[in-house]
């Protein structure tokens, strides 16, 4: 099944066509050359076709690119005139259902904070659907089917939007009449007792330190 074709990749055929090379194509989308040579083998896994073929120092497109082309000039420019202007968002208005990324802890913590505010914007014709963050997470944020992902979430490629929320620290919890541990723990100390480790499939939040794992649990508030 061929994977279905975005705006992005139909520009970078556009700029390569028009200027023919990767670099340039790329400096005018204000892209990466890396991310422009992944956008031109996704375009040419969907026409099954090279598009364009090097010739000295410029890449000269093949007869299926210069059949394409103008259909693709078409779309970007309806894309460009008449799609241009979005429509105001009104979350009073809007009935939208969000699909968001959480891990358990963030649907503990964050999504009353959500809910809340949905209120105070008398919206109360949006709804959530919640994931869980895993290794679909990405492919669902770049396919539409996720609409927002909150977590760690590292290496993301240009193609997602990304802001820094805040901070977090990682903490120690013992029993208070624990029988070796102080108000002082050193790491030697850690490493020498027993451990419950929380691990989150698909998601490199690891602390890799050396100690003895008695209790594995999938998720942070199971």
């Amino acid at each position: 099944m061929r994977e279905e074709l975005d705006f992005k990749s139909l520009r970078f055929f556009s700029a390569l066509y028009r200027l023919g090379n990767v670099s340039p194509a790329a400096d005018a989308l204000d892209i990466s050359q890396p991310t422009g040579s992944l956008l031109l083998k996704k375009l040419r896994d969907h026409f099954a076709d090279p598009l364009f073929v090097r010739v000295g120092q410029r890449m000269i497109p093949t007869p299926r690119a210069d059949a394409i082309a103008p259909t693709i000039s078409t779309l970007l420019q309806l894309a460009d005139n008449d799609l241009a202007v979005k429509p105001e968002f009104l979350p009073q208005q809007s009935q939208r259902n969000f699909t968001i990324g959480m891990t358990d802890i963030s649907q503990m913590t964050l999504l009353p904070l959500l809910q809340i505010a949905l209120q105070q914007q008398a919206a109360d014709g949006i709804t959530f659907t919640v994931q869980n963050l895993d290794e679909q997470t990405l492919n669902a944020l770049e396919s539409g089917k996720c609409d927002l992902a909150i977590g760690y979430l590292t290496q993301l490629p240009e193609s997602v939007y990304q802001q820094h929320l805040f901070d977090q620290s990682y903490v120690c919890l013992a029993a208070e009449n624990h029988p070796r541990i102080r108000a002082q723990l050193r790491a030697e100390d850690w490493r020498q007792e027993k451990h419950l480790a929380i691990r989150v499939e698909g998601l490199p939040m690891a602390i890799w330190i050396s100690c003895l794992m008695s209790t594995t649990c999938p998720g942070a508030l199971r």
